[in-house]
C-alpha cells in the first residue's frame, strides 16, 4: 500500500526490488504477487536508507487499461476491450462503487481531482478530441479548438488543468472561465505528466529521435524555462510526484521491459 523512505543519504544509483524477493538492507518481507495480479518493481538508491515497503497486489483485469487515484485512495478505472466504456469508482479494497459519467466509446486519460470528487477525461465528439470534466451528474466540455487536446493533469488545488494540444502545453481553468493559457511550445511530441503538490512544477515528457522519451520539468512560477529531469538512452515517461514532492515515480525500459522506478527530486 505504500513505499516510504526515511533518512536518505547521498548515493544516487538505483536498483529494482523484484516481486518475490526482499532487500538485505531492509526489513521488508518478500513481495509475492497473487495469481492474476499486476507485479510492481520499485527502483531506489542503493544506500543504507531505511526502507518500508508493503505492497498489496490487486487483481488486474486485462481490460482495465487506464486508472487514476485520488489522494484519499479512491481509484477510478476505465473498462476497455469492448464498447462503450464506463468509468467506475473503486476503493482501496477493490470494491466497486458508483459510476462516473455516461457510457462513451471514446473516453480516455481519466484523472481524479485532488479532492476525489471530479474526474477529467478526454472525449471525442465528431472526430474532435477535447478535455471534458465529469462533475457529479454534469459533463462539461472545457476545450473547443480543432486540435486534439489530450493528457489533462490537475493543479494541486483543482482550479486548473494542464493539457497537450499538438506540440504545445496549455493550462485552462476548471471553472471554464477564460481561454487556454499557453505554457510551452516544442518542436517534439510533448505530454503533460503531473503537477507538483506545491504548485511550482509541471512534469512532462518529450519524444526525442536520439534518446526516445525524456522527462522534463516546467517551472510554473517566475520564468518558465524548462529543464531536463531525466535524459538517458532509455525510455522514461508517465512521471508522477510523490505527495511531498521529494520523489518522482516514472516508467522506464531500462531493464529491457517497462517497469516503475523512483528518483529523488530535483
Amino acid at each position: 500500500r505504500f513505499a516510504g523512505l526515511t533518512s536518505p543519504e547521498t548515493a544516487r544509483s538505483s536498483t529494482r526490488i523484484e516481486p518475490g524477493t526482499s532487500d538485505s538492507r531492509s526489513n521488508a518481507p518478500p513481495v509475492v504477487p497473487q495469481a492474476g495480479a499486476t507485479a510492481i518493481s520499485i527502483a531506489r538508491r542503493t544506500d543504507r536508507t531505511r526502507v518500508c515497503i508493503a505492497a498489496r497486489m490487486l487483481p488486474a483485469a486485462r481490460s482495465r487499461r487506464t486508472t487514476s487515484a485520488s489522494a484519499s485512495g479512491v481509484l477510478a478505472y476505465r473498462s476497455g476491450g469492448g464498447n462503450p466504456r464506463q468509468l467506475t469508482w473503486v476503493d482501496r479494497s477493490g470494491t466497486t462503487g458508483g459510476t462516473v459519467g455516461d457510457r462513451d466509446a471514446t473516453l480516455n486519460n481519466p484523472r481524479v481531482s485532488p479532492d476525489g470528487r471530479r474526474v477529467v477525461v478526454t472525449r471525442t465528439v465528431q472526430n474532435n478530441t477535447d478535455v471534458w470534466l465529469l462533475d457529479g451528474t454534469r459533463t462539461v466540455r472545457l476545450t473547443f479548438d480543432d486540435g486534439a487536446d489530450t493528457r489533462p493533469v490537475w493543479s494541486p488545488d483543482g482550479s486548473r488543468l494542464a493539457f497537450r494540444s499538438g506540440t504545445v502545453l496549455y493550462a485552462k481553468a476548471t471553472s471554464g472561465a477564460g481561454g487556454p493559457e499557453r505554457l510551452l511550445a516544442s518542436e517534439q511530441i510533448i505530454n503533460s505528466s503531473h503537477w507538483s503538490a506545491n504548485g511550482r512544477y509541471l512534469l512532462f515528457h518529450t519524444q526525442d529521435p536520439q534518446t526516445d522519451s525524456d522527462l522534463w520539468v516546467l517551472p510554473m512560477q517566475g520564468e518558465r524555462t524548462p529543464w531536463v529531469f531525466l535524459k538517458t538512452p532509455n525510455r522514461e515517461l508517465h512521471a508522477t510526484f510523490s505527495p511531498d514532492d521529494r520523489w518522482v515515480a516514472y516508467q522506464s525500459n531500462e531493464s529491457g521491459r517497462m517497469e516503475i522506478y523512483v528518483h529523488e527530486f530535483p
